[in-house]
């Protein structure tokens, strides 16, 4: 009896760990993911960038990165973003990458403000972050992860609509 109780409890320890080492996805999560909704631009020496988010369902959004050119719309990546099973996904294919494949970066951290997908199989971007600064303002980034956190793209946003 007494051997089946420690294997019990051993047991739930090990579940306990296992689980606090992920991150805990919330419905909370993806809900204030959903804030990602709108037009969204920033300006380059190129001129302006766009991303734009549609909710697609109740816990989904679909997003597409742009540029104006001469009154043509270039788009240049599309995004999923929601929940698959369990976890939160963002999915992204870039026109000119991946051979238009799409790659998946899996929230591997959500904060207040801050959500964090990484997938470090990746070549690069191996991580790719979004920080709500404020409702109209958003701080996004992508880097090579963990072990090239140097090697990083900031990007500024304002919320138009």
């Amino acid at each position: 009896m007494k051997t089946i109780l420690i294997l019990t409890c051993l047991f739930f320890a090990s579940f306990n760990i296992l689980e606090s080492e992920g991150v805990r996805q919330t419905k909370k999560d993806i809900t204030r993911l959903l804030n990602l909704e709108g037009l969204w631009a920033r300006s380059t020496a190129k001129g302006e960038r766009y991303e734009e988010w549609k909710k697609t369902g109740a816990e989904n959004l679909m997003g597409n990165v742009y540029s104006i050119k001469g009154g043509d719309t270039i788009v240049s990546e599309r995004i999923n973003l929601g929940r698959k099973q369990q976890q939160i996904v963002y999915v992204a294919t870039v026109e000119d990458q991946n051979e238009k494949k799409p790659v998946a970066f899996f929230l591997t951290r959500a904060e207040k403000n801050k959500y964090v997908f990484e997938n470090p199989t990746h070549d690069y971007p191996k991580r790719i972050v979004y920080e709500f600064i404020s409702i109209d303002s958003l701080h996004a980034w992508v880097d090579g992860g963990e072990q090239d956190p140097g090697k990083r793209v900031n990007y500024y946003f304002k919320r138009l609509k």
